[in-house]
């Protein structure tokens, strides 16, 4: 089920003729994480839900007398962020109520829950934390309440008959065994990895939950993007940047009320240069700059290339034989859907942009030759059925090849297979290192 859903258990103790040996007390050692993410549990250690319950017995394995680590994890999450349980509100035959959690294992969590109101409009509370969704959750970082029109509202309840959430089952069946293997017995496959969704619904005097493991097509998948990111308005798809430790000469750069992005020496001359990109700490207007410097010194500034966008990635890779060139990422139109890829090289004792390409849902390909770089761009027009941003799409994949000391469009196709932009996004670049 998640990364740490391996649980041990001890070993029947024989009976031996020898002395026992006195056990010696090893005296507790501190967690380093601490003050960031709060307690941290062995998996068969984890807090029992209760005070109050949020998941009845049994709900993720089908037999109450077992340790339920999945019913104690995700219990761990929803009482940090200080969320109501969902079974009292179930008692109530006028509450509607639905929340969606999805832990990420390596990124933070997010919850939203939303309660339609009897004039059809909604109330959302979001929820996000400085935790990891597969290691500990966290202090809450992010606690909002914002109201629902009624349209949204009707097009949420929509999507619930749609996907049939009250019919479905909680945990996805087994696979039925083969004739002749495995006599008969079904064997439990746990997933290590991959993000867990679950979708909790109290509606009519009734419960009911639901967990998929990072699932991106299909109704279920549609109806928690939307409540997410169109009834949340969230961008939930992590960020890999790091705030790095900024140099006091480096320092005196950077305007106030801006935040270092990326800080990296590159080697686009025979002299090196370092890098550096800030940007607002705003999500409307993050105004991002990309700076060239060496010993301190500004060599190239650029700004107005990437309004409305934060920055996503960077990577540095050779053109040629003399040409190297430094690639930066960004992400766009306030939810980040909307990719943009610049790159950069050195141009005598100045800098300049050789390409600059935007793609919805985009990500960019140095896989093998970097003379030739293809950008995905999603295709949402050519979606079936219903469809949400970070659903499945087709993408088409345009093709770039390094000629002449520019780059040139060489192909553009736009294949039958979908492609998550979930994974696409993640990783902005991806060649050899991102496979």
């Amino acid at each position: 089920m998640l990364l740490l859903l391996i649980l041990l258990f001890s070993a029947s103790l024989g009976v031996s003729a020898r002395p026992a040996k006195k056990k010696q007390t090893v005296p507790p050692q501190s967690n380093p994480y601490e003050n960031l993410v709060g307690p941290v549990y062995a998996p068969n250690r984890l807090p029992v839900d209760g005070d109050p319950r949020y998941f009845p017995d049994g709900t993720f394995n089908s037999n109450p007398t077992a340790y339920d680590f999945t019913e104690r994890f995700y219990a761990w999450y929803l009482r940090n962020m200080k969320e109501p349980t969902l079974l009292d509100a179930a008692k109530q035959e006028n509450i509607k109520v639905y929340r969606f959690l999805k832990l990420p294992p390596y990124f933070h969590p997010w919850s939203i829950r939303v309660t339609i109101l009897s004039d059809g409009t909604g109330q959302v509370v979001l929820k996000t934390t400085n935790g990891t969704g597969g290691f500990a959750p966290g202090y809450l970082t992010r606690d909002e309440t914002a109201e629902v029109p009624r349209q949204i509202v009707k097009r949420f309840v929509h999507l619930i008959e749609q996907s049939g959430f009250w019919s479905m089952p909680t945990i996805p069946p087994l696979p039925p065994v083969q004739p002749g293997k495995g006599k008969g017995r079904r064997t439990a496959i746990f997933v290590q990895g991959g993000t867990p969704w679950i979708l909790e619904g109290a509606e009519s005097g009734k419960y009911h939950v639901v967990e998929r493991i990072e699932p991106s097509q299909g109704p279920f998948a549609t109806l928690c993007a939307f409540m997410l990111e169109e009834m949340g308005k969230v961008d939930s798809t992590p960020q890999f940047l790091q705030p790095p430790i900024i140099p006091g000469d480096i320092a005196a750069v950077i305007p106030a009320n801006y935040k270092v992005r990326v800080l990296v020496g590159t080697t686009l001359t025979g002299l090196g240069e370092t890098l550096l990109v800030y940007e607002k700490d705003d999500t409307l207007n993050p105004d991002p700059h990309v700076v060239f410097l060496r010993s301190g010194r500004v060599l190239k500034e650029f700004s107005g290339l990437a309004n409305g966008c934060f920055t996503a990635g960077f990577k540095e890779f050779r053109l040629d034989h003399k040409r190297r060139t430094a690639a930066v990422a960004f992400r766009c139109n306030g939810d980040g859907s909307v990719s943009s890829f610049v790159l950069f090289e050195a141009n005598g004792k100045s800098y300049e942009v050789i390409f600059q390409q935007q793609a919805p849902l985009g990500a960019f390909d140095i896989y093998g030759d970097p003379r030739r770089l293809h950008v995905f761009s999603a295709r949402t027009d050519l979606d079936i059925g219903e469809s949400c941003v970070y659903c499945l799409h087709r993408y088409t994949i345009k093709g770039f090849a390094w000629k002449h000391h520019r780059f040139e469009q060489f192909t553009e196709e736009t294949p039958q297979s979908a492609y998550d932009p979930n994974r696409l996004v993640e990783h902005p670049f991806f060649d050899l290192d991102y496979p």
